[in-house]
């Protein structure tokens, strides 16, 4: 009778035991889960997210927690089956090429959700060494595109505009789309007019020609922000900008950029 009661008394404290260290298992796992989520969280916001959904506009506190300024729309633009095709093959760039976020900086997300940045959060010019990356070519039925290409190449005696004296004319072909800039502070310190552009690269205040080599049209912007930042794209145009070559509903045209032009 005492062995049974002794053992029944051992047998329930085994229990208890096992419980006990099943409750602190679980507690240690749910705070380790709880710890590698906000580590995750700390990460994502070293860098600006690559992609949001068009026309948001984001920006950073002094932690570098992102905060939404504006909700995007998923209907700024109506893409053919083509373009889609070319914005599917655009792809985010990779992590380490991305900026780094900054208290303070304002991102504008374009018309395909590509992030341009309108304000750095620094007083030093924005620094990225990016890679070198290039856009598989998307082989379409655009014979088109090519004779307005090599015009574009060979006009050069009709174009009164470029740079006197420049020893280099600058270019770049791909793909342009636009954001929502005008009347917002840009990256290069001044409120963005008509006009105004983003590259990745280009120097501040530099005057660039854009040319269609869809429809053969051609205007002129500053770049006064940095962007777009995504594979493939060589230049965003505010949305007044983009409709004097395209109707903004297009999205994104295949084009060429000369730089510097003369003022």
């Amino acid at each position: 009778m005492f062995t049974k009661k002794m053992f029944r008394m051992n047998f329930d404290k085994i229990i208890a035991f096992c419980s006990v260290l099943l409750l602190v298992l679980s507690s240690w796992n749910s705070l380790a889960a709880t710890a590698l989520n906000s580590n995750e969280i700390d990460k994502s916001h070293n860098k600006i997210p690559s992609y949001m959904k068009p026309g948001t506009i984001i920006t950073f506190d002094e932690n570098g927690k992102l905060i939404v300024l504006s909700e995007g729309s998923d209907n700024l633009v109506s893409l053919s089956k083509e373009d889609k095709k070319i914005a599917e093959n655009c792809k985010p760039l990779p992590e380490e090429d991305l900026p780094e976020v900054e208290p303070g900086m304002i991102v504008v997300y374009d018309a395909l959700g590509a992030p341009v940045v309108i304000h750095q959060g620094q007083e030093e010019p924005l620094k990225i060494d990016l890679k070198e990356v290039k856009l598989d070519e998307i082989k379409t039925n655009d014979s088109k595109s090519e004779k307005i290409e090599n015009k574009a190449n060979n006009d050069e005696n009709s174009n009164n505009i470029l740079q006197q004296g420049a020893t280099k004319l600058n270019t770049e072909t791909g793909y342009i789309s636009w954001y929502n800039g005008e009347g917002k502070k840009g990256a290069a310190g001044v409120i963005l007019d008509s006009e105004s552009a983003a590259h990745k690269t280009i120097e501040f205040w530099t005057r660039v020609k854009v040319t269609s080599l869809e429809n053969g049209k051609s205007t002129i912007v500053k770049i006064l922000d940095r962007g777009p930042y995504v594979q493939g794209r060589i230049l965003d145009m505010v949305k007044t900008a983009f409709s004097k070559i395209h109707n903004p509903s297009k999205g994104i045209f295949r084009g060429k950029i000369e730089w510097p032009i003369q003022s």
